[in-house]
């Protein structure tokens, strides 16, 4: 098979490595990761078993919060976090003054054709 030489490479953008309908992993993920995983799940009673008692008799306080911690995020998952976001509103890219009374219905035409295709206007609203 011929190799690409710098210049002749094809490029496909970012997220598109491989030419359509080609896979990146035309294996499939590698049967050890599914063997780990069903071991790992076999011992799970066991390891809630030592998380707890580890919570309950471990000297170290950082042990036992780090246990007690592992068996509330197994139990019931990790909490919720917040995010926080500032919305501003966009501006017009033009001023809408200068425009004349007929762009201005174009326009106007435009946004009812675009809401009703979203489904956003309805009998009377629509006629405003």
């Amino acid at each position: 098979m011929a190799e690409n030489t710098p210049g002749t490479a094809k490029r496909r953008g970012p997220g598109r490595p491989f030419p359509k309908g080609t896979s990146g992993n035309p294996g499939g993920r590698p049967k050890a990761v599914a063997e780990v995983r069903e071991l790992a799940q076999r011992h799970t009673a066991t390891a809630i078993q030592t998380l707890v008692a580890l919570m309950q008799g471990a000297k170290s306080e950082s042990a036992r919060v780090a246990a007690a911690q592992a068996v509330l995020d197994r139990g019931w998952g990790r909490p919720l976090q917040n995010l926080e976001a500032t919305v501003r509103p966009v501006e017009p890219p033009i001023d809408l003054r200068v425009l004349t009374d007929d762009e201005l219905a174009a326009l106007k035409a435009i946004r009812l054709k675009l809401d009703r295709a979203r489904g956003l206007t309805q009998g009377a609203d629509a006629a405003r």
